[in-house]
């Protein structure tokens, strides 16, 4: 695995700290100026954060790195802030101390890097060689059991170059309105795969593979992976505004694509493949936080009340 960079610096960061991964210098001059409750004047004019630290060494700018990053001021320990006011422990509730601060970063910052491992072993499951068919009486079943597939050795789907190409949007509205029957024995899955429906199976698979999946029981487990279907959207979303798509585009080079007719019949289904993919962009979603918002959509206590 890649040594994690400081959020701030870009130096190789020593874990989580305030809630954002950092040096410990980053962290120790975070720490100072919340404590100390020190502010400081721009050496430049403030036009580019990262360019005016690097080449000034601006202070100012620097905890303005710190902030974007997402140190969080509440984090900082409170005793600092008082050894500064010279104020006494009794006055600060308790609500307000951070304890064994060190131990709770080390166990974020580890659970951390178990998420960004297993979000690898997602992606590499994407585009390897594991393509299931979809059939006829398919069910849940098919998947359910057994251990997850996440990390087995597949091979990679294809060596050759992939080339750009049109996947064209087929809506469960038309499907409904025109009673369309689509026939997919034929389908090679050798040369190319059926993405929304095996995105699907692999998100089940990086379901499968959490911890807590384990200690439910088949009912609770059955309602997780129904969140299989949000968790690969927004697992392709994310992959297509790291390719600098603005609607989804797959591993093979496929991108979705419509036309005006189905933009009108269906304009639910087509902003399912743009519009996750805005609300990413213009949010600046980092890896980190993407894999955390993963987990909420994952783990939404919503589901279980919406299923039942």
């Amino acid at each position: 695995m890649e040594e994690l960079a400081c959020s701030v610096c870009g130096k190789p960061a020593t874990g989580t700290h305030y809630m954002s991964v950092a040096c410990n210098g980053c962290r120790s001059f975070f720490r100072r100026s919340v404590a100390f409750n020190r502010t400081y004047n721009c050496k430049g004019m403030s036009f580019d954060l990262q360019e005016c630290f690097e080449r000034h060494r601006c202070k100012r700018c620097r905890l303005s790195l710190c902030l974007s990053s997402g140190m969080n001021p509440d984090a900082v320990q409170k005793d600092e802030q008082c050894k500064k006011e010279k104020c006494n422990a009794e006055d600060i509730p308790d609500s307000l101390i951070v304890h064994q601060p060190q131990q709770i970063e080390n166990k974020f910052d580890k659970m951390m890097i178990n998420l960004i491992v297993m979000d690898e072993a997602h992606d590499r499951l994407r585009i390897s060689s594991y393509c299931p068919k979809l059939l006829a009486g398919l069910t849940i079943d098919d998947f359910f059991n057994g251990p997850s597939k996440l990390g087995m050795p597949f091979e990679p789907m294809r060596t050759q170059a992939y080339e750009a190409m049109s996947a064209q949007l087929v809506t469960v509205e038309v499907v409904l309105k025109y009673k369309i029957c689509m026939d997919l024995s034929n389908f090679d899955y050798s040369k190319k795969k059926l993405w929304m429906f095996q995105d699907i199976v692999y998100s089940i698979e990086f379901i499968k593979a959490l911890p807590i999946y384990h200690l439910l029981d088949d009912c609770s487990q059955r309602t997780l992976i129904a969140s299989a279907l949000a968790c690969s959207n927004f697992t392709s979303a994310f992959y297509s505004y790291s390719h600098h798509s603005d609607r989804t585009y797959y591993p093979d080079g496929g991108t979705m694509s419509w036309n005006s007719e189905i933009q009108a019949q269906a304009p639910g289904s087509t902003l399912l493949h743009t519009g996750i993919i805005a609300a990413i962009r213009e949010a600046q979603l980092d890896k980190r936080e993407y894999i955390l918002l993963k987990m909420i959509l994952v783990l939404n206590p919503c589901l279980f009340a919406t299923l039942n």
